[in-house]
Protein backbone atom coordinates (compact mmCIF):
# COMPACT_ATOMS: atom_id res chain seq x y z
CA UNK A 1 0.00 0.00 0.00
CA UNK A 2 2.94 2.14 0.72
CA UNK A 3 3.90 1.92 -2.85
CA UNK A 4 0.43 3.15 -4.06
CA UNK A 5 0.72 6.36 -2.00
CA UNK A 6 4.09 6.89 -3.23
CA UNK A 7 3.11 5.96 -6.79
CA UNK A 8 0.29 8.75 -6.92
CA UNK A 9 2.17 11.17 -4.64
CA UNK A 10 5.20 10.59 -7.77
CA UNK A 11 2.45 11.29 -10.30
CA UNK A 12 1.07 14.41 -8.37
CA UNK A 13 4.66 16.04 -7.87
CA UNK A 14 4.93 15.31 -12.30
CA UNK A 15 1.50 17.03 -13.58
CA UNK A 16 2.06 19.70 -10.90
CA UNK A 17 5.68 20.62 -11.84
CA UNK A 18 4.90 20.37 -15.41
CA UNK A 19 2.02 23.39 -14.90
CA UNK A 20 3.55 24.66 -12.22
CA UNK A 21 6.11 24.47 -9.45
CA UNK A 22 5.45 22.08 -6.90
CA UNK A 23 5.16 23.78 -2.97
CA UNK A 24 5.88 20.80 -0.78
CA UNK A 25 4.99 22.41 2.88
CA UNK A 26 4.85 20.74 6.15
CA UNK A 27 1.04 19.94 6.08
CA UNK A 28 1.24 18.48 2.91
CA UNK A 29 4.51 16.27 4.27
CA UNK A 30 1.98 15.06 7.22
CA UNK A 31 -0.93 14.39 5.28
CA UNK A 32 1.00 12.36 2.88
CA UNK A 33 3.00 10.42 6.13
CA UNK A 34 -0.62 9.74 7.55
CA UNK A 35 -1.73 8.43 4.35
CA UNK A 36 1.36 6.04 4.60
CA UNK A 37 0.21 5.38 7.88
CA UNK A 38 -3.43 4.41 7.11
CA UNK A 39 -2.60 2.26 3.85
CA UNK A 40 0.03 0.04 5.01
CA UNK A 41 -1.04 -3.50 5.09
CA UNK A 42 -1.34 -4.99 8.37
CA UNK A 43 0.20 -8.27 7.31
CA UNK A 44 3.35 -6.16 5.73
CA UNK A 45 4.08 -3.20 7.81
CA UNK A 46 6.50 -0.70 6.61
CA UNK A 47 9.97 -0.77 7.93
CA UNK A 48 10.28 1.13 11.15
CA UNK A 49 13.31 2.63 9.88
CA UNK A 50 11.66 4.25 7.35
CA UNK A 51 9.04 6.15 9.30
CA UNK A 52 12.06 7.13 11.41
CA UNK A 53 13.41 8.21 8.39
CA UNK A 54 10.51 10.31 7.10
CA UNK A 55 10.30 12.13 10.53
CA UNK A 56 13.62 13.29 10.70
CA UNK A 57 12.93 14.79 7.02
CA UNK A 58 9.80 16.33 8.50
CA UNK A 59 11.87 17.57 11.41
CA UNK A 60 14.46 19.01 9.08
CA UNK A 61 12.08 20.61 6.73
CA UNK A 62 10.36 22.23 9.89
CA UNK A 63 13.83 23.54 10.60
CA UNK A 64 14.98 25.00 7.43
CA UNK A 65 11.55 26.88 7.26
CA UNK A 66 12.02 28.22 10.52
CA UNK A 67 15.59 29.31 9.54
CA UNK A 68 14.00 30.77 6.27
CA UNK A 69 11.71 33.11 8.42
CA UNK A 70 14.45 33.71 10.82
CA UNK A 71 16.33 35.50 7.66
CA UNK A 72 13.90 36.81 6.36
CA UNK A 73 13.39 38.70 9.47
CA UNK A 74 16.55 39.54 9.63
CA UNK A 75 16.78 40.80 6.01
CA UNK A 76 14.20 42.89 6.90
CA UNK A 77 15.66 44.39 10.03
CA UNK A 78 19.28 44.98 7.67
CA UNK A 79 16.99 46.91 5.06
CA UNK A 80 15.91 49.31 7.76
CA UNK A 81 19.19 49.76 9.42
CA UNK A 82 20.55 50.95 5.92
CA UNK A 83 17.53 53.26 5.38
CA UNK A 84 17.71 54.45 8.92
CA UNK A 85 21.80 55.37 8.37
CA UNK A 86 20.73 57.64 5.38
CA UNK A 87 18.67 59.82 7.06
CA UNK A 88 20.16 63.60 7.53
CA UNK A 89 22.52 62.97 4.31
CA UNK A 90 22.10 64.02 1.04
CA UNK A 91 20.87 61.86 -1.86
CA UNK A 92 20.67 61.07 -5.27
CA UNK A 93 17.50 59.49 -6.65
CA UNK A 94 16.44 58.11 -10.20
CA UNK A 95 12.98 59.53 -10.01
CA UNK A 96 10.59 59.07 -12.62
CA UNK A 97 11.61 58.76 -16.05
CA UNK A 98 15.49 60.13 -16.20
CA UNK A 99 14.83 62.84 -14.12
CA UNK A 100 16.99 62.49 -10.70
CA UNK A 101 16.18 63.62 -7.63
CA UNK A 102 18.83 65.50 -4.94
CA UNK A 103 17.71 66.43 -1.72
CA UNK A 104 18.01 65.47 2.29
CA UNK A 105 16.63 62.32 3.70
CA UNK A 106 14.48 63.59 6.75
CA UNK A 107 12.71 60.53 7.32
CA UNK A 108 12.58 57.27 6.81
CA UNK A 109 8.84 54.96 7.01
CA UNK A 110 8.47 51.36 7.27
CA UNK A 111 4.47 50.64 6.44
CA UNK A 112 3.67 46.98 5.38
CA UNK A 113 6.98 45.64 5.22
CA UNK A 114 8.34 47.97 2.54
CA UNK A 115 10.77 50.68 3.53
CA UNK A 116 11.04 54.68 1.98
CA UNK A 117 13.12 57.64 2.07
CA UNK A 118 11.34 60.47 2.40
CA UNK A 119 13.17 62.90 0.64
CA UNK A 120 11.82 67.06 -0.44
CA UNK A 121 8.64 65.82 1.55
CA UNK A 122 7.93 62.43 -1.08
CA UNK A 123 8.98 59.36 -0.60
CA UNK A 124 11.01 57.26 -2.62
CA UNK A 125 12.18 53.57 -2.53
CA UNK A 126 15.61 53.33 -1.23
CA UNK A 127 16.98 51.16 -4.20
CA UNK A 128 16.43 54.00 -6.55
CA UNK A 129 19.44 56.03 -4.71
CA UNK A 130 22.41 56.44 -7.04
CA UNK A 131 24.52 58.21 -4.87
CA UNK A 132 25.00 59.41 -1.07
CA UNK A 133 27.11 62.47 0.06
Amino acid sequence: MIGEVSSVTSQVATTNSSTSKLNMDKDAFLKIFLAQLQYQDPLNPANGTEFIAELAQFGMLEQLANLADALNQLLQFEQKAQAASLIGKTVKIAGNGNSLVEGLVSAVRWSGGRVTLVVNDQEYDPAAVIEVK
